[in-house]
């Protein structure tokens, strides 16, 4: 079922609004980034996604294969707050409960073969199992400096290869929004409002995913600090936090398809630099 074939227009218009596309999606997405909006619910979504591709996933499976859905945060113990939302989910229906072979402080292991798991954002702890469904809480506070043990970008290149025997295989990535940089940043960059992408980004702010909220607290953020209510709860990348040089700076001085420049072309920027003989004082 496609959802311009099913959806109610409320859910047809809040897609648009939070995606930023004109037109429906016709097929699955294999990879989705939200950026939403502080306590708009992306940590009991993710649980429940996590519970849907365990259990309802069609899956290949060689004899004696373990598959993994993969929750992984900054730290295992924020991971482990998505595993105790998907245990929940698991535990409020008795079907669902009765699938539940064993679980600990880091695994819930299903009697179909699938194991939900909690892991720290290390690009060296996902590069064994085959994994089904990765998804990646708060990704716009992971470490994004090349240089860092743990960069974002090795961590999901670690997980592209993990997933590649899976068809359908899905990778999601939730976060409120931080600095205009990292992996979240970059996918909104690329792929925000673009009907071509076959990358879904959704960003919404906590009102829209959590009407629940009490405004009055959001409002009075808003009044303390602009920049960081329009982070936390507006789920916008912050301008205030940049490198040395702005991403869009240099975006815009670069000549994209550009290989090489002509010699005299340097050359009169040289000379443009070199001070006129007459402004030049002799010693």
């Amino acid at each position: 079922m496609t959802l311009n074939k099913a959806a109610w227009p409320y859910e047809a218009e809040l897609f648009r609004r939070c995606t930023g596309r004109a037109t429906l999606p016709s097929k699955p997405f294999r990879e989705g980034w939200v950026a939403v909006g502080r306590k708009g619910r992306k940590s009991s979504t993710a649980g429940a996604l996590a519970v849907y591709a365990a259990i309802w996933g069609q899956w290949k499976r060689a004899p004696g294969e373990t598959l993994r859905v993969v929750v992984i945060a900054l730290s295992k113990d924020q991971a482990k707050l998505v595993l105790d939302y998907a245990h929940a989910v698991l535990q409020s229906r008795p079907g669902l409960a009765r699938l539940v072979v064993s679980r600990d402080s880091e695994t819930i292991r299903l009697s179909n073969g699938t194991e939900i798991a909690a892991f720290p954002n290390s690009y060296r702890l996902v590069r064994g199992p085959t994994i089904c469904c990765a998804i990646l809480d708060e990704v716009a506070v992971w470490w994004s400096d090349v240089l860092a043990a743990n960069p974002d970008v090795e961590i999901y290149r670690s997980l592209k290869p993990a997933m590649i025997t899976q068809p359908g295989s899905l990778l999601i990535g939730l976060s409120s929004p931080y600095a205009k940089k990292g992996l979240l940043y970059e996918k909104h960059r690329d792929h925000y409002g673009r009907d071509d992408s076959n990358v879904l980004v959704w960003q919404a702010p906590t009102v829209v995913m959590n009407p629940h909220v009490d405004r009055e607290e959001i409002e009075q953020a808003y009044r303390d600090d602009p920049a960081s209510a329009a982070a936390e709860f507006g789920a916008q990348f912050r301008d205030d936090l940049q490198s040395y040089v702005i991403p869009e700076v240099i975006e815009n001085c670069v000549d994209r398809g550009v290989t090489s420049a002509h010699q005299y072309e340097a050359k009169r920027i040289l000379v443009s630099l070199i001070p006129p003989a007459d402004q030049v004082r002799t010693q």
